[in-house]
């Protein structure tokens, strides 16, 4: 049913000119990292320039685990090991979400854990995962945060190359939320906790971002010693905007604000104004009625040693059954 979601966001040709290909390997990351009867839930990643592609996070249930459950593909154990993790838990459960490698096989290539502030859910979390080295360096470069900014997922990419350890951050509304708006402040908060790899372009690109809504997450990632590597992203959100998707595209609407910086910047085309065409929310007919939907949930740019990268928009995508 996730398909028949990507087919009707993406018709029309957009597939073609935001995705480059088809649902399979969407399709086939969620049948061997989610169990049965989970129901679907995917994050779709897009490239806002240079050739269309995709990438997938595969979302995990949480609220449907029951004891004994089993990931379908046995080789995921890091999967397993998150599963077996959550429901061990006695209290509240983390969100989860899975990436499998750019072919749609293989190893894991990251697991993103939201633990919304709490350094003890980040340390369980790297135990689970089996990335337990990983907990010092996090611990330092938490404790390096200024006032209002909050570690919000923590993530490891045991699928990919280099040994990064995520960190992304929330900034709080009010002073520090206010203080992203200034390129004077950020570079102040950048050099507190010892990120040095900006520039003045860099500063005063993050800046004119974060004027369009000052509720924005930071990336990190830290290098062995708790340190940062020398890149760092900027994401917005637009959760909030959800019931209002006309607004959101609209001239003067968040998403449109954006991504013309992000044209302005050199990192996004023209393609991101095919996005609205792609976002629906539909019910389908009959007693086994689905709910389906794709909605925006977040961009982001990166830069690295103070340039930018192509950004990427993320569309949430869902399929599962209607209540009642």
């Amino acid at each position: 049913m996730i398909s028949a979601v990507w087919n009707r966001a993406f018709a029309g040709g957009r597939q073609g000119q935001l995705a480059g290909e088809g649902p399979g390997r969407m399709a086939e990351a969620c049948r061997r990292l989610l169990f049965d009867g989970s129901g679907t839930g995917v994050g779709v990643e897009l490239p806002l320039l240079g050739p269309p592609s995709y990438d997938t996070l595969v979302i995990l249930p949480t609220s449907k685990l029951r004891p004994g459950v089993r990931v379908r593909d046995p080789d995921q154990v890091q999967a397993q090991a998150m599963i077996d993790w959550l429901l061990a838990r006695k209290d509240w459960r983390p969100s989860i979400f899975y990436e499998l490698d750019a072919a749609g096989s293989g190893k894991l290539a990251g697991i993103h854990c939201r633990i919304e502030g709490s350094l003890d859910i980040a340390d369980e979390f790297f135990r689970a995962a089996g990335e337990a080295h990983r907990i010092p360096a996090f611990r330092k470069a938490a404790a390096r945060l200024p006032e209002g900014w909050v570690p919000l997922f923590a993530a490891v990419f045991p699928g990919r190359a280099d040994d990064r350890t995520r960190m992304e951050v929330y900034i709080l509304d009010g002073e520090a939320a206010g203080a992203m708006t200034d390129p004077a402040k950020i570079r102040k908060a950048f050099d507190s906790i010892g990120f040095t790899a900006y520039n003045g372009a860099m500063l005063e690109e993050m800046a004119r971002l974060a004027r369009v809504d000052n509720s924005v997450n930071l990336q990190f990632d830290l290098l062995p010693d708790g340190t940062f590597a020398p890149a760092c992203s900027l994401i917005t959100g637009y959760e909030q905007y959800r019931n209002g998707l006309k607004a959101i595209f609209a001239e003067e609407g968040p998403v449109s604000r954006i991504c013309r910086i992000y044209e302005d910047m050199g990192a996004a085309d023209g393609r991101w104004r095919l996005l609205e065409g792609a976002c629906f929310a539909c019910e389908t007919e009959g007693p086994e009625g689905m709910l389906l939907r794709t909605v925006p949930n977040s961009s982001k740019v990166k830069w690295k040693n103070g340039e930018p990268a192509p950004a990427r928009f993320y569309l949430r995508m869902d399929a599962k059954k209607r209540s009642g």
